[in-house]
């Protein structure tokens, strides 16, 4: 659009974290992302910031894999010792709490983890 429009007018395309919640977006399939519900501006976020990059995506994908087995010993499976699933739960409800602050590594990833799995210990 012209410099003269206003910037109201203007329909933007990537997302604006400190004034948008991202995840009405982007979402996350394991640690891959995708656009929520098809939503076009996080199709086009997802792929003009190389999002879904591989190298970007091996990195999610190793902190989602340590998670999801933490999270795996603290429902008890495979049989888990009573001990080591305390901790596993304790583990689990540590990482559900940072992934509230958006500062956590992969915060929205975890987010999606735990709204798919949530936790009922």
């Amino acid at each position: 659009m012209s410099h003269y429009s206003k910037i109201e007018n203007e329909q933007p395309v990537f997302i604006h974290p400190a004034n948008e919640e991202c995840e009405t977006f982007i979402t996350f399939r394991e640690e891959i992302p995708i656009a929520g519900n098809g939503n076009e501006r996080g199709i086009e976020n997802i792929s003009k910031l190389r999002l879904d990059g591989e190298l970007l995506n091996e990195q999610r994908r190793k902190t989602f894999n340590m998670i999801r087995d933490i999270y795996d010993l603290a429902i008890g499976y495979p049989d888990t010792y009573p001990d080591l699933q305390q901790q596993a739960r304790n583990l689990v409800n540590r990482y559900l709490h940072e992934s509230q602050s958006d500062k956590t590594e992969y915060a929205s990833m975890l987010r999606a983890f735990f709204r798919d799995n949530p936790p009922s210990f």
